[in-house]
């Protein structure tokens, strides 16, 4: 009788078991579907324009939404808000003979936003079926897949609050300025706009509970290097001529961030 029964039971419940393995994270197919993931990070921005710096260190704030397009490729858009420092060398000393080379009294503090389109590649997604993943892989493997490339543009806002220009009438000189009603100079021109292009981005993502069997989506470690080669040459609000009346080569910022993102 009681061997009976047991046929009865194995026979009732063998294929519920059967059924729910068809989808057990993480060998099912749905647990790596996910398409959409955001980020969201903070780190150092570094200004590189026509002062002879000193400091150019900046601060900066992310927010990237990405949607997969196929394995390892990815459209995205970001947006920043941060600051870019560039201040001369020597900028707090009076008693120096200024040369703008050695002695550069000049600076600026660039209150900026910025807004970018970007076509994210991981190389390593594209040679491998994450479906077959039958156990979280190494640490080295999940690096390897973890590493991208990106490149993108988009158009940045400057807004200006500290500023001092040493000699406003220097004929190399071609920034515009705000004079009082007395002609005294009192700010520069505020907001200026740019286009950034090209933006590159280069960095790694690593998965802290893609492989976990109690969540659909996941999170992630981001660690991002990020340069921004402007098409004008207004990010530390000076725009120098040469000889010849060129305008000398466009202003670039660098940004590193570490982040955090969730895929689902």
């Amino acid at each position: 009788m009681s061997l009976r029964i047991s046929c009865y039971l194995l026979l009732t419940f063998l294929p519920i078991l059967l059924y729910a393995q068809l989808d057990c994270p993480p060998v099912g197919k749905e647990r790596h579907s996910e398409k959409i993931s955001l980020t969201i990070g903070v780190g150092p921005t570094l200004l590189y324009g026509d002062i002879k710096k000193e400091y150019n260190l900046g601060l900066a704030t992310v927010f990237k939404a990405d949607y997969k397009l196929y394995k390892g490729l990815y459209a995205g858009v970001e947006g920043q808000w941060g600051i870019l420092n560039s201040y001369g060398k020597y900028y707090n000393r009076t008693d120096l003979e200024v040369d703008y080379q050695n002695v550069d009294p000049r600076f600026v503090r660039n209150y900026y936003i910025a807004g970018t389109w970007n076509l994210t590649v991981y190389p390593a997604l594209f040679f491998y079926d994450e479906y077959r993943d039958f156990k979280k892989p190494s640490l080295q493997t999940l690096i390897v897949r973890g590493l991208y490339g990106a490149i993108g543009f988009g158009g940045i806002i400057n807004q200006y609050d500290k500023l001092y220009r040493h000699d406003p009438n220097n004929p190399n000189n071609n920034a515009e300025f705000e004079r009082n009603v007395d002609g005294e100079i009192e700010k520069y021109k505020t907001p200026t706009k740019d286009l950034l292009f090209p933006v590159f981005n280069i960095g790694v993502s690593l998965p802290i509970n893609k492989y976990s069997y109690t969540s659909r989506g996941f999170w992630s470690v981001v660690v991002n290097g990020q340069f921004n080669f402007s098409e004008g040459d207004q990010l530390d609000a000076y725009q120098p001529i040469t000889g010849d009346g060129v305008s000398s080569k466009a202003d670039v910022f660098s940004f590193g961030y570490l982040g955090l993102k969730y895929t689902f």
